[in-house]
């Protein structure tokens, strides 16, 4: 993935040096630079030869409030991220379609969601509830590749980790291993509406099933790849039945999806 080029702006020098600690885990992220105002910034990045994918702003800042400089910042980067210790401003700042709101301290989690839109934006797709892309780990283990989610067909827990599958010449072959929770990953595929959650271990790409099991005793799905079935539980069933409903799935036994 390309470097992705990003601009911080906070009065707090340790909480932007923190910022900058966790950035630095993500080598595909690069700082222009740091600023402790939106003034000082917007001197600073007009000068600046590369425009910033990213500025990740404070809202309480001493010269002027983030929310209120928004307009502008806008002007100087292709997407603002407010970073700040404060929820109480998260409402009004998706009314005004902020594409992301970190509460401080921010975490490896929220960069990788940050990178993954911005992987989105550069493929032309700005919605937020759209998301088609997941990043993945390159074979170096240090480079992010924004993976197709369309060519993701499993989701798996294997505690500490989730696996995360894709399809090879009919088999499932895993393309990466990602410290979240399934809930987390769940929090960031279930818009796309691709996704169904399984069971407290897997999530699966409805795409990619073959055959739906709908016996009150047994249910569960069958993947394309994958001779063994995953049981829909109790954490599941809502999403099942969600799943049936809109494929227009009845009846008991094996039925073939279509």
């Amino acid at each position: 993935m390309e470097k992705v080029k990003v601009v911080l702006i906070d009065d707090e020098l340790s909480t932007m040096g923190s910022l900058q600690d966790e950035l630095a885990t993500l080598p595909v992220f690069e700082v222009l630079g740091c600023y402790e105002s939106v003034g000082q910034a917007t001197a600073g990045i007009t000068l600046m030869t590369d425009i910033p994918d990213v500025i990740f702003c404070d809202i309480q800042m001493p010269d002027v409030l983030g929310i209120d400089a928004l307009p502008d910042l806008r002007q100087l980067a292709r997407m603002v991220v407010f970073c700040t210790a404060h929820s109480d401003y998260a409402a009004e700042s998706f009314k005004l379609n902020v594409p992301d709101y970190i509460v401080k301290p921010a975490s490896r989690s929220d960069l990788l969601r940050v990178l993954t839109k911005v992987a989105n934006m550069r493929a032309g797709n700005t919605s937020d509830k759209s998301v088609r892309y997941f990043l993945i780990k390159k074979p170096n283990r240090m480079e992010w590749e924004p993976t197709p989610i369309q060519d993701i067909c499993l989701f798996a827990m294997e505690s500490p980790v989730v696996n995360i599958y894709g399809l090879k010449e009919g088999k499932l072959q895993l393309l990466d291993s990602v410290s979240m929770t399934m809930r987390e990953v769940y929090e960031r595929v279930k818009d796309t509406e691709l996704f169904l959650y399984a069971n407290q271990s897997e999530i699966v790409a409805v795409d990619y099933i073959q055959k739906v099991r709908t016996d009150a005793k047994k249910k569960g799905v069958l993947l394309t790849g994958r001779k063994e079935w995953i049981s829909i539980k109790a954490l599941g069933e809502p999403h099942f039945k969600e799943y049936l409903r809109r494929y227009n799935l009845k009846g008991g036994g094996d039925v073939g999806s279509t």
